[in-house]
């Protein structure tokens, strides 16, 4: 079973974007990260509410164009993997 993500409490999030590039600052933490169009959308979401990989992969896949599961499940593994590293993000105790 994966873990279900959100948004580390205590953190708000400041957003900014322009020509396709999107800046966050966190202030949580103090930092501020660039994020291209999907993983900025994908912490929106994260944003919005808890969510598992699964349900990430399966709003990705019909966000964007048709790609196999693998490479959508490969991107959102990998990019929860980089936001809990940045502390942006946690797993939701079971």
């Amino acid at each position: 079973m994966r873990n279900v993500w959100r948004v580390t409490p205590g953190c708000k999030l400041f957003w900014r974007s322009w020509d396709g590039e999107h800046v966050v600052y966190n202030s949580g933490s103090g930092d501020t990260h660039v994020m291209d169009g999907l993983s900025a959308e994908t912490l929106k979401r994260l944003e919005c509410s808890p969510a598992s990989s699964e349900e990430l992969e399966s709003w990705l896949a019909w966000q964007s164009a048709p790609h196999s599961m693998k490479e959508y499940s490969a991107y959102i593994a990998g990019l929860l993997e980089q936001l809990h590293s940045l502390a942006v993000i946690e797993p939701v105790d079971s």
